[in-house]
């Protein structure tokens, strides 16, 4: 059975946006300037704070959509507080929720170009696309974010990272 690059890719992306979002969530309610120190916070001097992990994670989901259906990448929003970080979740959200999954999935054996800001440029199917540098990248960064989060005392544990996975539980009998 092969599945398709949308029931791969669309509920992927969800999924870890809804768990990011709901991480914020705890670290803002635990904090007592509306997040603000959690937002600046990094891992390393040389790794992006909080605000660019979100806007990288919201950045990868939507251009990997949009490249993959055939549209131009749009400009992803900073993050300058924790409004417009829940802004630009809920937003790529929506996105994803109207993507067209037809559109999509008739990219699979079709050439993914992606030209990199450092000069380096890629030719791939649109599966591998997927396979290859989306689904790492989105999964590297909204990783990162909870790293940091953890790293700054919220309290969040593997179930707010995937907790999506409850609908998979099995239940007692």
């Amino acid at each position: 059975m092969t599945i398709k690059l949308s029931t791969l890719l669309l509920p992927a992306l969800t999924h870890q946006l809804q768990a990011m979002s709901g991480q914020l969530e705890k670290g803002v309610a635990g904090s007592s300037d509306a997040g603000a120190a959690l937002l600046a916070a990094r891992l390393a001097p040389d790794m992006f704070p909080l605000t660019a992990q979100i806007k990288t994670s919201c950045g990868q989901a939507t251009d990997a959509i949009t490249r993959l259906m055939g549209q131009p990448n749009s400009v992803t929003p900073e993050v300058t507080d924790m409004a417009s970080a829940r802004t630009l979740i809920a937003d790529t959200i929506a996105g994803l929720a109207k993507a067209d999954a037809d559109a999509i999935d008739a990219a699979a054996d079709q050439t993914v170009s992606l030209d990199l800001p450092n000069g380096m440029a890629f030719d791939m199917s649109g599966q591998d696309y997927v396979r290859d540098w989306v689904l790492p990248q989105f999964h590297f960064h909204t990783a990162m974010a909870y790293a940091i989060l953890r790293n700054q005392g919220v309290e969040i544990g593997k179930i707010d990272l995937l907790p999506y996975m409850m609908a998979h539980a099995r239940r007692p009998s």
